[in-house]
């Protein structure tokens, strides 16, 4: 099991920016732009990094999939940051 402890960082933090930018869209009820990003993150993210790891049967690339997923969630979602924010502020 000490051998996965690298992985919690990278995971924690990633994964913590990820879910701080789900609930900042879930609250603004914008469900469409969570939609794009979780397609999105999983095909870019997720798919490529996961079949790796099915096909090397490595844990570490299992973890690094999910690492890759919570991070292309993190950018997509990200892009969308300052266009809400500008609709709220009405200047969009």
């Amino acid at each position: 099991i000490r051998v996965h402890d690298a992985w919690l960082v990278p995971v924690l933090a990633i994964g913590s920016l990820a879910f701080v930018l789900d609930g900042y869209f879930l609250g603004a009820t914008h469900g469409p732009i969570l939609r794009w990003a979780s397609i999105f993150s999983t095909g870019v993210g997720f798919v490529p990094a996961g079949l790796l790891a099915w096909a090397t049967g490595s844990n570490h690339a299992l973890w690094g999939a999910l690492t890759c997923f919570m991070l292309a969630r993190v950018v997509s979602l990200g892009i969308f940051v300052p266009r809400t924010l500008r609709e709220l502020s009405g200047a969009g």
